[in-house]
C-alpha cells in the first residue's frame, strides 16, 4: 500500500495538476470546467493572487499526483 502525503502545492506541481484536472474535465460531470486548462492558465489561476489563496496536493510515495484542492 502506498503512503499518501498532503502538502502545499508548488510551481513544480503544475504539470501534474494540469494533467489530472484535464482528465477530470474530459470525464465530465464532476467539475464546472468544460474546456481543458493549459499549464500556463492554471499557473496564473493558482499564483496570480498567491497572497489570498492556498492549494494543496495529495501524492503517493512514488510522486504520483492523486489529487489537489
Amino acid at each position: 500500500m502506498s503512503k499518501l502525503s498532503i502538502r502545499p502545492g508548488a510551481s513544480a506541481d503544475i504539470r501534474q495538476v494540469a494533467d489530472l484536472l484535464n482528465e477530470i474535465i474530459a470525464a465530465g460531470g464532476t467539475t464546472a470546467l468544460t474546456e481543458p486548462m493549459t499549464r500556463d492558465a492554471l499557473e496564473g489561476w493558482l499564483f496570480d493572487n498567491a497572497d489570498r489563496s492556498t492549494w494543496h496536493v495529495a501524492i503517493d510515495d512514488t510522486g504520483e499526483m492523486l489529487g489537489f484542492q
